[in-house]
């Protein structure tokens, strides 16, 4: 399991208006709305003015302005220095998004410890992604003693508070047996479906694997090619390999050497070498790539 895992923040503006609908000040109303209709200079003009004045919401907005290069140029540093403020108000957001800075080292020297003690704050106020990133610190010992039971502890209380990456993670510590727990194809399955059914690209990928080995599911060539398809349309490399593997043999869906390649031929570009080898001996033999048993 990949420690890329945890960069759980707060980035996209549909998630950042649930997650700070608590805001009352009208301005700041204003400038959210103005966010979600992608009018940045709209949304600056009136967030500014707040966050100079000491509202944590708008100085949290601000900074992710920042961090995202919303209608600002990006800024790591103009990030750090209003998610700063609004964490030292107690906005949980920026706590979360100022822990992943620090454990990153963005515009700031690295610090695991730092990190900790921002994502502590926000968990304590239930913000899930800060949950979430604690697991993952539990999960490697980073910071903290290396803890296989209270990773998943934290994982589950995540997932409860709505966190998908949560109930990802959750999935991957049973398939994969992480630091000590039980492997559990079972439960492996129950948290990638749901985290799937949410729509993750890394979980609906893992689903089409279990379907197509049988692990924790009964075993559906239909239904992975059904989730593979789901993780490649959002880019997934490995996914797109794998649908492009079925298509050219015909597994679970109707042979298409076209699509076939189409596929192979995304995830190739993406870097991943077993599918642009596929594609090499396509075009050495003149036929449609031959697939090789899938990983």
């Amino acid at each position: 399991m990949s420690r890329s895992h945890l960069g759980d923040r707060v980035r996209s503006w549909p998630v950042l208006l649930a997650v700070l609908g608590a805001c009352a000040v009208p301005s700041t109303a204003r400038g959210k709305a103005a966010l979600d209709r992608g009018e940045p200079a709209t949304a600056l003009a009136e967030l500014l003015p707040l966050a100079t004045t000491g509202d944590a919401g708008a100085r949290f907005l601000v900074g992710l302005m920042y961090e995202t290069g919303c209608g600002v140029p990006a800024d790591a540093g103009q990030a750090r220095r209003w998610y700063t403020l609004a964490a030292q108000a107690g906005e949980p957001a920026a706590q979360c998004n100022l822990g992943v800075m620090y454990y990153e080292g963005r515009a700031v020297e690295r610090s695991f410890a730092e990190a900790r003690r921002w994502f502590e704050a926000a968990d304590r106020q239930g913000f899930a992604a800060a949950t979430c990133n604690l697991g993952v610190m539990h999960l490697y010992g980073q910071d903290v003693p290396r803890d296989g039971e209270r990773a998943r502890e934290l994982f589950a209380a995540a997932a409860a508070r709505g966190s998908v990456r949560a109930e990802c993670l959750l999935g991957s510590c049973y398939y994969e047996g992480a630091a000590g727990t039980p492997r559990d194809p079972d439960e492996a399955a129950r948290w990638y479906g749901l985290a799937a059914a949410h729509g993750m690209a890394t979980a609906q990928y893992r689903l089409g694997l279990s379907y197509l080995r049988g692990y924790g599911v009964a075993q559906d060539d239909a239904e992975a090619v059904r989730w593979l398809r789901l993780a490649a349309v959002q880019g997934h490399a490995a996914a797109q390999h794998d649908l492009g593997l079925l298509l050219a043999k015909g597994r679970g869906v109707a042979a298409d050497p076209e699509m076939a390649a189409h596929w192979l031929r995304l995830s190739a570009e993406q870097g991943l070498t077993t599918a642009a080898a596929r594609l090499d001996e396509a075009q050495h033999r003149g036929v449609p790539a031959v697939p090789a048993p899938l990983h």
